[in-house]
């Protein structure tokens, strides 16, 4: 792994994470990967939840070769699909995976617009309903496990660039892929606000945001390679590295986080740097209720 990272966890995460359970959502590359590999350093046991099987067992095979003893455990998730949110569900359920962490991390960036067959567009149901849905499949399963589970969502600075109303929930064609990725990034803040504010005996939920991060979402988002080109030379000189954009869920294994907190870098408009507490996207409880709620009846699964 690299220096630079091993030299902060060791002066910044004291947590026992042995034999902890984590489930990554879109674990096979960019910040979900790397999370993975810290995970299996600390010897924790990893759900490797991802869309392609293929991709997914080259990403397991990488991180074994680093860490041949690493608990890895490879399954299908496409959180883009209801069915396979359900499948996913009861393979955790049926198998009693022992969970103590779990990272809603897989997402799309710059797609084309697109209405699936739920009727929900692609880029919120892949960032937003999707990890609803997950939630509010899992949360009964959650409190049966009795010990402490910490739920984290994946948020961004996108989330400052929009003001959601309820059209946001149902974008049409006419919305650009920048403003629906930014209305699922500060619906993601919302939902974990939301969450938060029910006080659950034994779930905690967290936000972070990895920064700018030169991760393959700005690969499959752009057609043209000489953008792509210049859009990766940029999040290279201007970003965080994936393996330093991953530090922010790690440092959400401490034990002095509360229920609420959001991590992530603070420096060179919040794109770089290591992991700080934020607070900069506000939240309006009613506001973010109503919208949490009016999303819950388009969608139809719920959250007590």
């Amino acid at each position: 792994m690299n220096e630079k990272a091993l030299k902060w966890l060791s002066e910044n995460i004291h947590a026992n994470l042995e034999n902890k359970t984590i489930v990554i959502t879109g674990a096979n590359a960019g910040i979900g990967f790397e999370v993975a590999k810290y995970c299996a350093y600390y010897k924790m046991n990893v759900v490797m939840a991802v869309r392609n099987l293929e991709r997914g067992q080259k990403a397991k095979d990488e991180i074994l070769k680093e860490f041949p003893e690493a608990k890895l455990d490879l399954q299908i998730l496409d959180v883009s699909k209801e069915d396979s949110i359900k499948s996913f569900v009861n393979y955790i359920t049926k198998s009693n995976i022992y969970i103590d962490v779990f990272y809603h991390n897989a997402g799309v960036y710059h797609m084309p617009y697109e209405v699936l067959e739920n009727g929900l567009e692609l880029t919120l149901m892949t960032n937003y309903y999707g990890p609803l849905m997950l939630e509010s499949l899992l949360r009964d399963y959650y409190k049966s496990l009795k010990h402490e589970v910490r739920v984290i969502f994946t948020g961004s600075v996108a989330a400052k660039r929009v003001k959601l109303k309820e059209e946001s929930l149902t974008p049409d064609e006419k919305t650009g892929s920048w403003y629906r990725y930014c209305c699922s990034k500060r619906l993601d803040s919302y939902l974990m606000h939301y969450l938060a504010l029910k006080n659950d005996e034994n779930i905690k939920y967290f936000l972070v945001h990895p920064g700018g991060s030169a991760t393959s979402l700005f690969n499959k988002a752009f057609k043209s390679k000489v953008f792509v080109k210049i859009v990766n030379w940029f999040m290279k000189t201007f970003s965080n590295p994936p393996w330093k954009s991953a530090l922010s869920t790690i440092r959400l294994f401490e034990d002095d986080v509360q229920s609420g907190d959001f991590y992530g870098p603070a420096n060179f408009f919040d794109l770089v740097g290591y992991p700080k507490k934020r607070n900069f996207v506000k939240y309006n409880d009613e506001k973010g209720k109503q919208l949490i709620e009016k999303s819950m009846e388009i969608c139809g699964y719920y959250i007590k």
